[in-house]
């Protein structure tokens, strides 16, 4: 597997088609300092003007700015406001020559009234019926002709007429067999969006596409049955919820530490989701990165995009599942109040094999949060004498916090984990079969009755150990 640094770095190597409703954002810009004597009404004094791609064209500019190699397809109108939303996207490396331009429709234009960074208005210019008589029939030819050469495809509907079954049938019946296609929908549109790879809803959204309101897991889980899709509904504050299409799921809190404006987020949680599945991201993986995209960019003002530099930054400066004990304490507080049942183990793992991988993934299995308690360098050389371990402990829980099947890693001193075991209270218990009850040590034997936590034996691998390896690693070294 993938780490997500190998993940980041890999966008520039990715060809992404972006289609979708092409908007220009308009931003006016000035001070308030008095109310209108005319009306109870603020004054604007207006100071300057700027522009950016919005719509489908800033999840063009998302994509560019990760590094990817990015072409739009969509119609706009042949007007000022469509050619300079073309140097727009031109000045950001993106291939227009498959934007049509025509007469018989303006381009969509949204205007925000803005004064000490904050929205005050916004002005909408758009035709009702943007699409309505204009042929497809270029684009959907342009699209079938080139979509073989892309890694992912990005669908960007904002329901103002492009999207159509002919274009979503196009789609799917002419691209490559594995190339994935995300889709940012709208509500009415859903019908048109079965059997893609993933559909990235908001709550509001996702609300609107399932009968069945309830709570959040009963939506998720309607949508990935009916469009038999994979599912992420961001909600905000509240993070993200990751559904499969082999109904599980997973939330996923959000990174968020200022938000100052979140326009066009979704926009940039659209093209990072897409570029990190077509570079090899589990779903898993590609929704994590895409909350940390998210996460930088509503901390800027206006439609931001996030660069690939920026992004990897952020995930090189911390790994967000390694935590320290008190962290970790005041994280799974908050699981068990939402009912999350927790599974606690704990090793060296020192050589990553497949009788770890295997463990690991039966141990998640038993409940929705997996954690596990790393021994540090210190307390390995204790239990396997000197020469161990073989890689350092901060590598160590670099390795495991990429797998999948791992929430969250903690690094502890002591021989064994009971002192974390008291400090978590974790529901379940995994060790490996070769242990039994009576074989625990007295203070982890102690510390599993204090909590009321369950153990649970899991069958080793056969063949698969950290010392046989590294004994036929020696032996290969000596020419035995």
């Amino acid at each position: 597997m993938k780490t997500t640094i190998e993940i980041v770095k890999d966008f520039a190597h990715k060809k992404i088609m972006v289609i979708g409703d092409l908007m220009l954002d308009r931003y006016l810009f000035g001070e308030v300092s008095r109310i209108s004597p005319e009306a109870p009404i603020q004054i604007l004094n207006a100071q300057y003007k700027k522009y950016a791609p919005g719509g489908a064209a800033n999840c063009a500019v998302n994509a560019s700015a990760l590094g990817a190699k990015t072409s739009i397809y969509g119609i706009t109108g042949d007007d000022p406001n469509g050619r300079k939303l073309e140097l727009l996207l031109k000045k950001h490396n993106i291939d227009t020559s498959n934007i049509i331009f025509t007469k018989k429709c303006k381009t969509i234009v949204k205007e925000r009234i803005v004064s000490n960074n904050q929205q005050l208005l916004r002005i909408d210019f758009e035709e009702l019926n943007s699409y309505k008589g204009i042929s497809k029939d270029k684009l959907i030819f342009d699209i079938k002709k080139d979509i073989k050469k892309f890694d992912a495809i990005l669908v960007s509907d904002y329901a103002k007429g492009l999207i159509n079954v002919e274009i979503m049938e196009t789609i799917k019946n002419s691209k490559k067999e594995f190339t994935p296609i995300i889709v940012d929908p709208r509500p009415k549109n859903k019908e048109l969006f079965k059997n893609v790879t993933l559909i990235k809803p908001n709550l509001k959204e996702a609300m609107e596409m399932s009968p069945n309101n309830k709570s959040v897991y009963d939506i998720g889980i309607f949508l990935a049955k009916e469009l038999n899709s994979n599912v992420l509904i961001s909600r905000g504050s509240e993070g993200m919820s990751l559904f499969s299409k082999d109904l599980t799921y997973k939330d996923i809190p959000t990174e968020a530490k200022e938000v100052r404006d979140v326009s066009g987020a979704g926009d940039t949680v659209t093209s990072t989701l897409a570029l990190a599945i077509c570079a090899g991201a589990t779903l898993n993986q590609a929704a994590i990165l895409a909350n940390q995209a998210a996460s930088i960019v509503v901390s800027k003002f206006g439609t931001a995009t996030v660069t690939q530099k920026e992004l990897l930054s952020l995930i090189s400066t911390e790994n967000k599942k390694v935590k320290d004990l008190n962290q970790l304490k005041e994280i799974i507080k908050d699981y068990k109040k939402r009912h999350k049942k927790i599974v606690f183990t704990n090793g060296c793992f020192d050589i990553l094999h497949p009788g770890h991988t295997k463990f690991l993934s039966e141990s998640k299995k038993l409940g929705d949060i997996l954690v596990v308690a790393l021994n540090s360098d210190e307390s390995v050389r204790k239990l396997k004498g000197t020469g161990r371990p073989v890689i350092s402990e901060k590598e160590r829980a670099e390795v495991i916090s990429s797998l999948e099947s791992v929430d969250y890693v903690t690094i502890f001193k002591e021989t064994e984990p009971y002192k974390v075991i008291s400090a978590l209270k974790p529901d379940i218990y995994t060790k490996g079969k070769v242990y039994s009850m009576s074989e625990l040590p007295k203070n982890e034997l102690k510390s599993i009755k204090s909590t009321n936590c369950k153990v649970v034996f899991i069958p080793k691998k056969e063949n698969f150990s950290t010392t046989n390896i590294l004994q036929k690693v020696n032996n290969s070294k000596n020419g035995i």
